[in-house]
């Protein structure tokens, strides 16, 4: 009886013991941490590589952005750890992903001297390619681009016109309200040719002295080539 006693005591004195150790083992299961792979979410969407690594119970945490003017905008580019590196759960992954570079905007070369132009062009790497025109403009001078100032350089190129410089190119001026005597005799009567139409009726002996000019063709404001023969018409009351 007395050896009896003693081993059920013994055996009731190892049980809290053992108890201990094997909830111990119990909660070690459930809270160690096992041992991941990195999923590969290079080339996936931003979308995509959350999906992806939320279903390994890991996240996602943004690096940096990098232009790139060919991919779609939040591609993964790279990341950090690598693919197949091994991992615990709950661990960031730190993304790099792609984004659209700002639009480039067309320089303004309207009035500028081709000198300033070129060095412009060659700052801002776009490709230009010049057009010379006879203009009454200052020579070397922009006269006109296209696309037009401020506009996004889709195709990365601008068209670029230049003035040549001509002395025979001429503005025509408003000759509205002048005196047909005063106009006839500022104008070289080889070169120009001029017609003249009265809106009432006039005599025979009339000189046009006292005429004013009411209307003209060419308009004022016109480009004429010195270098021909100009036809002036203008009307006259």
């Amino acid at each position: 009886m007395f050896m009896k006693k003693i081993k059920k005591s013994h055996i009731l004195w190892v049980l809290p013991f053992c108890s201990f150790i094997f909830g111990y083992y119990v909660l070690h299961l459930f809270l160690q941490k096992k041992t991941l792979y990195v999923p590969n979410i290079i080339g996936k969407s931003l979308q995509q590589g959350m999906i992806i690594l939320s279903e390994k119970g890991l996240s996602l945490r943004l690096l940096r952005e990098q232009e790139d003017a060919d991919l779609p905008q939040g591609v993964v580019l790279d990341q950090i750890p690598k693919p197949q590196q091994k991992i615990r759960p709950s661990q960031n992954i730190f993304v790099t992903i792609s984004k659209k570079p700002k639009p480039v905007l067309t320089p303004d070369f309207l009035g500028q001297h081709h000198t300033l132009i070129a060095k412009e062009v060659l700052k801002k790497s776009i490709q230009s390619r010049v057009f010379w025109l006879k203009s009454f403009y200052p020579a070397n001078t922009c006269i006109a681009q296209y696309p037009q100032p401020n506009k996004t350089l889709e195709t990365g190129k601008v068209l670029v016109y230049l003035s040549q410089g001509s002395e025979s190119l001429f503005v025509v001026p408003d000759l509205k309200h002048c005196l047909v005597s005063d106009v006839l005799k500022k104008i070289d009567t080889e070169n120009v040719e001029i017609d003249i139409f009265h809106i009432r009726k006039v005599g025979e002996g009339h000189t046009c002295v006292t005429c004013n000019i009411v209307d003209q063709k060419p308009m004022p404001g016109s480009i004429v080539d010195l270098g021909k023969k100009l036809h002036l018409q203008i009307q006259v009351k």
